[in-house]
């Protein structure tokens, strides 16, 4: 707090941006509860209206992760509706928000036409993050919907478009939705295979929630191949 005082004296959007990476960092990789007064500090530190969705993008975050995605849902809307007056890419990021917290909800043909909206924006605005974000978000919807060989192509095309841009995380993810995939279509070596790169790569990011979900889907593997856990 006092290094962001001290930044927020001479520089006040920075100490914006210090707080939202700081709010950000420990929605991904704190194992256990997220500190809620990260997100308070960001709140404090807003001045303008893109900031102003900044912060609400990141408590509905919050939100999703403590369970609660109606709220999220609420919130992720409001920011991605094209009255909001969010930017182009933030717009995106909101529905991204909100097919996740759709998909959760149940409300697979919602979460579609939120999705087909944010591909249309990322396609007036491009954005490489926010991209794979958006065909990992597509290869999951296929997934729920049992469309195994399309969610299949999606996380091999995603792999190599989030290699090609650094982006780690979206490579790990990608890589295990590929492993659960390639396990319901009973390919349990080569699931396993993935599941395990998979693991490496999160490792890296220091994401636990992702972490954890990959290490479970992997120890589900192999307890129905009847191996022992690690």
């Amino acid at each position: 707090p006092g290094q962001t005082d001290r930044i927020r004296a001479v520089d006040p959007d920075a100490a914006f941006e210090l707080a939202v990476v700081r709010a950000r960092v420990a929605l991904h990789t704190d194992a256990q509860a997220v500190d809620a007064g990260l997100f308070d500090d960001a709140d404090a530190l807003v001045r303008t209206p893109s900031q102003d969705h900044r912060a609400r993008l990141l408590r509905a975050e919050l939100g999703l992760r403590e369970g609660e995605p109606k709220a999220a849902l609420v919130i992720a809307l409001r920011v991605g509706s094209s009255s909001s007056g969010a930017s182009g890419p933030l717009q995106a990021q909101a529905l991204l928000l909100a097919v996740r917290c759709r998909m959760l909800l149940g409300q697979p043909e919602e979460a579609a036409r939120d999705l087909d909206r944010a591909e249309a924006l990322l396609e007036a605005h491009p954005e490489p993050m926010l991209a794979v974000r958006a065909t990992n978000a597509r290869a999951e919807l296929a997934r729920a919907q049992q469309d195994l060989l399309w969610c299949r192509a999606l996380c091999q095309q995603n792999i190599r478009t989030a290699s090609q841009h650094r982006y780690q995380r979206g490579v790990g993810e990608s890589m295990h939705r590929l492993g659960l995939v390639l396990r319901m279509l009973g390919r349990r070596r080569e699931a396993e295979q993935q599941l395990r790169a998979a693991r490496e790569v999160v490792a890296n990011t220091g994401d636990a929630e992702l972490d954890a979900e990959t290490g479970l889907a992997l120890a589900t593997l192999l307890v129905e191949r009847g191996e022992q856990l690690p």
